[in-house]
């Protein structure tokens, strides 16, 4: 069929993204590959947003390596024309997708700060701060370096959600809860994950990795786990999953417990029914 607008290509690249951040992988596929065979001009100026967002697509379907791989191009591409606003992305992109270590002294959080100094605009001035906030919850400062102001996750998860980016405060709520336990921080790190939940709430099945959400299979389950699972992942309480089941809380509690073991996760807010 006849691509008049010369978008068809674009608009499969953002349907890949799409199907890969809400587990659809089969389709997911299929639009990246229709991606591929567009025309190079798709999608016009645009197409460096396509390419940077295509970096979750080939994460998840061709692994970390090829993801890492073109990461580090669409870098060296945007750092050599000095295009500021397109590198700033691609370097938040980086900390999202984990394919580089917050603390990278070309690709980490300190880089990030620099290259959004130079942006202007909203987005700009909260990338700016990410490695100040993470940095506090680590005990290691946290101030902002521009205003000279402290700047911690708590605020930079409140500042996302102000501006309209549930998902990004709901990363950022993540890995700081991660970092916190880390540092021992086990009572903030509790806090963070509710903030976590509550900002992804709206998400519905969205997934990333800086998430870490686990969808509940059916595959390591026994049919108790799995149906307990399913439950605990609508946001229902022990209380009301034991009364719906007809069985105790702590035997609710006992399948929840093991069902994580096996799925890899600590608590239902990391659950996706």
């Amino acid at each position: 069929m006849r691509d008049s607008t010369n978008l068809a290509g674009f608009t499969a690249a953002l349907d890949s993204v799409a199907a890969t951040m809400t587990g659809n992988l089969e389709r997911a596929r299929e639009r990246y590959q229709a991606w591929l065979a567009a025309s190079s001009t798709s999608g016009r100026l645009s197409r460096p947003e396509a390419d940077r967002l295509t970096l979750h697509t080939i994460l998840a379907l061709d692994g970390e390596q090829a993801a890492r791989e073109r990461f580090e191009e669409l870098v060296a591409e945007a750092e050599h024309a000095e295009y500021w606003h397109s590198l700033m992305r691609l370097l938040h992109d980086g900390w999202r997708l984990q394919l580089v270590p917050p603390e990278h002294d070309r690709w980490g959080l300190p880089r990030l700060a620099e290259v959004a100094g130079r942006v202007q605009g909203t987005l700009a001035g909260l990338l700016r701060v990410y490695d100040a906030a993470f940095s506090e919850v680590n005990g290691q400062g946290g101030v902002d370096d521009v205003a000279g102001t402290p700047r911690t996750a708590e605020m930079l998860i409140a500042d996302h959600l102000r501006t309209g980016r549930p998902l990004f405060a709901a990363e950022v709520a993540a890995r700081a809860a991660e970092l916190a336990s880390e540092v021992g921080a086990k009572g903030r790190a509790s806090r963070l994950l509710d903030l976590c939940a509550e900002a992804v709430a709206p998400l519905g099945e969205v997934n990333t990795p800086s998430l870490g959400r686990v969808r509940v299979r059916e595959a390591p389950l026994s049919e108790r786990e799995l149906e307990v699972c399913e439950l605990a992942a609508t946001g229902m309480s022990n209380g009301a999953i034991a009364e719906q089941l007809f069985l105790s809380p702590r035997t609710v509690e006992g399948h929840l417990q093991r069902a994580y073991m096996k799925l890899g996760v600590t608590d239902r807010r990391q659950l996706i029914a």
